[in-house]
């Protein structure tokens, strides 16, 4: 068993073990800084991890009360079983998947069909908290990063409150604006030539909005560091690169929706519908408080006269 302070990964065999400790070291050798500010991330959210690897269980961690030894067995046999028919090219042992599913689910239906299926609930856990891992050797870090940032963006939303969004945000005149788009659109563009003119930059990738009093929505940077600001949220801006600077007011409806969009596109379309509906609620009380425009810009920093003239004014 293993702590990483807040989220808790338990292993139960050598490869197990290893796995995590490659998270830890790629994490903390300062090479690769997303794998650092992930495992930040994993310091604030309380979930629990097993990881179930083929190699042989260690028999004397298995009575630690965490979960029951003929479960934690029964589980293990099951993918021994799944990754030696594979390897074998023997066909897919319908069995041993059967008890791999009885005691695990996918988190959402549209998780396991946009992702692989070796990530899952527990399916008897009441709290909501609980996974485990199927190992199989091709993770080059240990451990999917790309499931433990879900599981972080699922903590923030589900148990903070907080909405993330795929935005650069930029402090101006002690007001906070947010730009919004897919990737390429131009968020990095607009934070490097607003810095240049000595704005202030949050981040330029994702944030999060947390659940605040109407009129006083402020951010939390969440893609390349975990900067708070109470800058008030002034703007939200849809950011379309074009050959003129221009603004296009949005009504509620239309601002909502490009959130939406900018959210799921953070979180994969792999909410259960109570989640969704919950995301859907903030988004909506958001854009009911704040406005939206669609920002139409070139490359040069002439846009934040428009929102000067337009917004501020």
């Amino acid at each position: 068993m293993y702590f990483l302070l807040s989220m808790k990964i338990f292993g139960y065999t050598t490869y197990a073990n290893q796995a995590r400790d490659r998270f830890e070291q790629a994490a903390s050798n300062g090479i690769y800084p997303r794998l650092a500010l992930l495992s930040d991330k994993m310091k604030l959210c309380d979930y629990e991890i097993l990881l179930v690897s083929n190699s042989p269980l260690i028999q004397e961690n298995l009575n630690d009360g965490w979960l029951e030894p003929q479960k934690l067995i029964a589980l293990h046999t099951a993918w021994v079983n799944t990754l030696n028919h594979t390897n074998q090219n023997t066909g897919f042992p319908k069995k041993a998947w059967s008890i791999i599913e009885e005691m695990g689910e996918p988190l959402s239906p549209d998780f396991q069909k946009n992702n692989n299926n070796f990530f899952k609930k527990f399916r008897e856990d009441l709290t909501g908290r609980r996974f485990f891992i199927l190992l199989h050797g091709y993770e080059p870090y240990g451990l999917p990063v790309q499931d433990l940032n879900f599981l972080c963006n699922l903590w923030q939303l589900k148990e903070n409150g907080f909405t993330p969004v795929h935005s650069a945000s930029i402090i101006h005149e002690g007001k906070l604006f947010l730009f919004c788009g897919p990737h390429a659109s131009g968020k990095s563009t607009i934070a490097r030539l607003s810095e240049s003119k000595g704005e202030t930059i949050l981040d330029e990738d994702l944030v999060l909005i947390p659940p605040m009093p109407a009129k006083n929505f402020s951010v939390r940077a969440w893609g390349y560091s975990l900067k708070t600001s109470t800058a008030p949220l002034c703007a939200i801006f849809k950011i379309i690169q074009d050959n003129e600077d221009r603004l296009i007011p949005l009504n509620q409806p239309q601002t909502a929706h490009f959130l939406v969009e900018r959210s799921i596109e953070v979180l994969g379309n792999t909410l259960h519908d109570d989640m969704m509906g919950r995301l859907f609620k903030q988004i909506a009380a958001i854009s009911r408080y704040v406005p939206g425009y669609e920002l139409h810009f070139r490359k040069q920093h002439y846009f934040w006269k428009l929102i000067d003239e337009q917004i501020l004014t």
